[in-house]
Formats: C-alpha cells, structure tokens, sequence
C-alpha cells in the first residue's frame, strides 16, 4: 500500500531535516512491526501527521488498535512515558511499544472522529470532559518533562527575534506577554502540552487523548492550545476563553493572555510562511485578545 501521499510527504521533508532517510526506512518499519505484533495494517491515515505515520490494524485476536512510527524526536521519551502514566485515563491506552523505533501500538478510538471535526458547542464538551482527567494525574518524578515557564521564556526570545527580523510590533507585544507569562503559578499541574482539538479523539470510552508533548505548569496553558487554532473563526474569542475557563475552573484573565500569546506565536508562524489568508484573520483575532489581555 502508499504509506505516505504526496501532502504529508511535502510536510514531513519541510518541517523535519533529515526525514528522506526516515521515509526511506518506513516501509521496512512498518512491514517489522506487522511481523512482530502480527497486524494486519490498513490504509494509513490521511492527512496524515507532521511528525509520525500511522495507519489501523488489528492484532492477531481481532483487538482493533492504532500502529504510529514517530520521526526521530528528543521528546519522544517523555511523551511515551507519559501517555503510560496516564494509564488510560482521559488517553488512549498503550499495548505495545518500541522507544527504540519511536513505534507504538495503541488502543483504536471509533468513530474516532476527533473534536475538530465537530461544532463549537461539541468540542467545548470535549474539552470539559477531557482535560480533568488529565490534569488529576500527578507527576512522576522518574519522568523529565520540561517546565512550561522554561518553554515560555524561550518563546519569548524566539519571538522578540523574529519581531526584530520582520519588524512588526504584534509580535513584540506577544513576546513581552511570553515573558510575563513564564512566571510560575501557584496552579502547577502536569499538562499534556500539545491538547489541540485534532489530538483529542472520541471513541467507545468517550473523548481521549493522543500525541502528547508534555511539561509542568499553568493548565491556563492547555485552555489556549485547545482554542487557538479555530480562534480566528470565533466572533467572540475573549468570551469565548472565558466561557471555558469558568468550565473548567481556571482563571479568565490568565486564561485570555495564554491564549493571546499563543494566537501572536501562530500569527508569527504565518508570517514566516506567507499565507496570507489565515494570517489576516489571526492577526485581528490577536489583536482583540491582546487588547483583553
């Protein structure tokens, strides 16, 4: 079968030097593991992901499960570690893996529709559901995940860089706002770090996570990754963070100036690869936190 089509191949070549030889080596991983876990592997998912393959399979017992070959990451440790920690509370469920590799077998989510997908009101649902049980779990401390504050200084710099680059004053604004949010809360949590709408998946245990990048921090952080990438769609995007945040029992302001960081961060992205449509929309979208922030 095509593992990747020409899209995800493009993705994969752009965001990650080195992927060609990955690429290469993909066939004989995925062909290993059917040998090894003895799969019987289907198309693979389409779009496809940034970083990783993936396609369904079923186990030798009929179990219905996910195989996903990870590009070479130096996250990748933590994020494995702690999706077992999670044990399958508010995460899919691991049956197997291969760190070596960055190969993991892991429970299949049907429909598996994930909260992207589905209406505002729906994913807000989602979010409510899933977030809880992630933040009930406590730090492992054999587990070395990153602070948020350590990722939001360096945030803040890379921003202040290409503010300086590109001479744009948005981008200063969202840098300096990284810098005040890197100070540490006294609401400390372990987080999932990457729970954007795509990475949360509804299936016969309800809604559930994947691909986590995880780190220790304000769970303010996690309100903004789930609304950042459909903010630009939002007629209201500070009540609408406001709305989520009285959900789930965080506060707005700080919930508002994460997700106003984080709509400049994605504004910058955009600028550095000139696509412009989203861009202009995530620019007013930025603004109108900025100003609530």
């Amino acid at each position: 079968m095509e593992l990747l089509d020409d899209g995800q191949r493009r993705r994969l070549v752009t965001y990650h030097p080195g992927a060609e030889e990955w690429i290469e080596r993909l066939p004989g991983l995925v062909a290993e593991y059917a040998r090894k876990w003895r799969l019987t592997i289907g198309p693979s998912y389409r779009p496809g992901g940034d970083a990783s393959w993936a396609a369904p399979a079923d186990r030798a017992d009929g179990t219905p499960v996910v195989l996903k070959i990870a590009l070479p990451d130096p996250d990748f440790a933590a994020a494995f570690a702690v999706l077992r920690h999670y044990d399958g509370h508010g995460a899919v469920r691991i049956h197997e893996a291969d760190p070596d590799e960055r190969a993991t077998l892991t429970e299949r989510c049907e429909p598996g529709s994930t909260a992207s997908e589905h209406p505002p009101e729906i994913a807000l649902a989602a979010a409510a559901e899933v977030l809880p049980r992630l933040w009930r779990s406590e730090p492992d401390p054999k587990i070395p995940v990153p602070l948020l504050r350590d990722l939001a200084a360096d945030r803040a710099v890379r921003l202040r860089e290409r503010a300086d680059r590109l001479d744009d004053a948005l981008l200063r604004e969202g840098a300096a706002l990284y810098a005040e949010l890197a100070v540490a809360t006294e609401d400390d949590r372990l987080l999932h770090g990457d729970l954007n709408q795509r990475n949360v998946i509804r299936g016969e245990r309800g809604w559930l996570a994947i691909d986590p990048r995880p780190c220790h921090g304000d769970p303010a952080h996690e309100l903004a990754a789930w609304l950042v990438n459909r903010s630009e769609a939002e007629p209201d995007p500070v009540g609408q963070a406001r709305r989520l945040a009285d959900t789930l029992g965080l506060p707005q302001d700080r919930s508002v100036r994460w997700l106003a960081a984080q709509t400049v961060l994605l504004c910058s992205w955009l600028m550095d690869s000139r696509e412009p449509g989203p861009l202009t929309a995530y620019v007013r979208t930025a603004r109108t936190l900025l100003a609530a922030a």
